[in-house]
């Protein structure tokens, strides 16, 4: 499909009325996952130094958090605009686009696809548990735990539970905001301030002090009879602090 039809489609679409544009809704939907920005990324590979080229397709934030693992300090990248999956095979062949390596970031069902069935297959985000039933004691036998809080003690870290709301506004805009974006660069996901403040009505702000002041910050999440780690944040993006211990 050429770029005159999709905007030909688009604008028909947008035109039908709303209860049969709602009909045609799940279609809309199921395309719109199959059909991704895409880009050409050369540069030379992190380890070996040797040319490398890569087709991605997916989202901008997660091509700039993998063209960072793959690449050297510098690349250059071609956004070829959005790409059916089932064309870019045909792509990557290209003479113009001759690729070493295809990456599709996308839902499950796009493994199942017969031009993707070739290819392997590395989740976006793994989650884990802890035991929190356990003994601390038994946690503490493990000598990296046990060094954390020595460091702790050294650096005379304190911490505090809070769900003041003015202590989370200073979280989000001292701490989560400026330190993710540090931390990930082009590649970093900011939750936007409104979402954050609704989520923290089923939270409580877990605070690292030194000398009295605040100086990291994560919300915990509690949902049923589980909390979950979320959202980490340091004082103004300050390196040193990470050092203290503070995470």
């Amino acid at each position: 499909m050429n770029g005159k039809s999709v905007s030909l489609t688009k604008r028909m679409y947008h035109k039908v009325p709303s209860p049969v544009r709602s009909f045609f809704y799940p279609v809309k939907s199921a395309y719109d996952k199959v059909r991704m920005n895409t880009w050409f990324i050369t540069g030379d590979e992190r380890t070996t130094r040797s040319p490398l080229s890569i087709l991605y397709s997916g989202s901008e934030i997660n091509k700039n958090y993998f063209s960072g693992l793959a690449f050297n300090d510098s690349y250059s990248e071609l956004c070829i605009g959005k790409r059916c999956i089932w064309n870019l095979q045909r792509i990557a062949g290209a003479k113009k686009y001759d690729s070493a390596l295809m990456v599709i970031e996308g839902q499950e069902v796009i493994r199942r696809l017969p031009n993707v069935r070739q290819s392997f297959y590395i989740p976006l985000w793994i989650t884990g548990e802890v035991d929190c039933s356990v003994d601390i004691k038994e946690y503490l036998k493990k000598e990296t735990l046990r060094s954390d809080v020595r460091k702790i003690g050294r650096n005379g870290l304190q911490y505090e539970l809070t769900r003041d709301e003015a202590l989370f506004d200073d979280f989000y805009y001292s701490m989560y905001d400026p330190y993710i974006k540090k931390a990930h660069g082009g590649a970093a996901v900011v939750e936007k301030y409104e979402l954050m403040k609704d989520e923290f009505k089923n939270c409580e702000l877990l605070l690292i002090k030194k000398e009295g002041e605040s100086i990291a910050g994560i919300l915990l999440h509690f949902k049923e009879n589980e909390a979950r780690l979320g959202h980490l944040g340091i004082k103004n993006a300050d390196l040193s602090y990470v050092r203290d211990g503070a995470i």
